[in-house]
């Protein structure tokens, strides 16, 4: 019988790495340049190859996943012939996502590691959540300074709830809803205020504070809390997701206004 030697060469070792996305079937030869996966079938005899390699009928994907190396996040390269096990990564190692996340500057990991199992519904989620860039809040005083003695009143902008649907071709997709509420620092030493409503402005906004005194920069502090919950299959029981923040600032001065007698 003739011995089949299927030898795979990832492109982590040749400089290019392929992105992620959407597997698809990789060519059986010549593909170095563009960062695939080169099979070839070194039986002796074989078609076009001798003891040397012909081609393969065998159809290669590849996809990436985050792991955690000697020297922090990395990025592990892996190869297989299940294009669902591939897809199943890569939507959630998206294009999108990894460029919106700051993930493309992660190192590859040392190599040698495994592939991982492929996904659960729980880790899909788990692992997308932790890598969402979650909106910001954005704030704004109106007019753009306060008035020591008078109330301020804060108008925070941006999402206050977003969903995320991520498919699984393992399995059933998965559905998470994030809610989340505000702690606001007045930054002068006072207790913050937790909300979950965006304020507004005078005289109808409910997120508000009085400083005691003038001074010529005081910063607001806004945290966003982002919770959430997964299911699914479309409501199949989930589980709840680890607490995530974004956050932003404000800085505006506070002015004393003097009382003026008429004569």
């Amino acid at each position: 019988m003739f011995r089949k030697l299927i030898t795979v060469v990832k492109a982590a070792c040749l400089g290019t790495l392929l992105m992620p996305g959407v597997a698809a079937a990789l060519p059986v030869a010549d593909n170095y340049g563009s960062g695939g996966i080169a099979v070839t079938d070194s039986a002796p005899g074989a078609s076009g190859g001798g003891g040397g390699g012909g081609g393969s009928s065998e159809q290669w994907y590849s996809y990436r996943s985050v792991d955690v190396g000697p020297d922090g996040l990395c990025w592990a390269y892996h190869s297989t012939t299940d294009a669902a096990e591939a897809a199943a990564y890569n939507s959630v190692y998206s294009p999108n996502a990894v460029a919106g996340d700051g993930l493309a500057s992660l190192p590859p990991c040392p190599t040698g590691a495994g592939a991982p199992a492929p996904p659960t519904p729980e880790q899909l989620a788990r692992d997308f959540w932790a890598s969402r860039q979650l909106p910001a809040p954005t704030l704004d005083v109106t007019p753009d300074y306060a008035v020591a003695g008078k109330r301020v009143f804060l108008q925070i902008a941006g999402a206050k709830a977003t969903t995320f649907h991520v498919d699984n071709p393992l399995g059933p997709a998965v559905d998470i809803n994030a809610t989340s509420r505000y702690v606001v620092d007045w930054g002068d030493g006072s207790p913050p205020t937790t909300t979950t409503s965006q304020g507004g402005a005078w005289p109808d906004g409910d997120v508000t504070h009085v400083y005691d005194r003038a001074t010529t920069a005081v910063t607001i502090r806004v945290t966003q809390r982002w919770s959430a919950t997964w299911t699914a299959g479309g409501g199949s029981p989930g589980g709840t997701l680890d607490d995530l923040q974004t956050g932003s600032t404000l800085t505006l001065r506070v002015e004393q206004v003097q009382p003026v007698r008429n004569r």
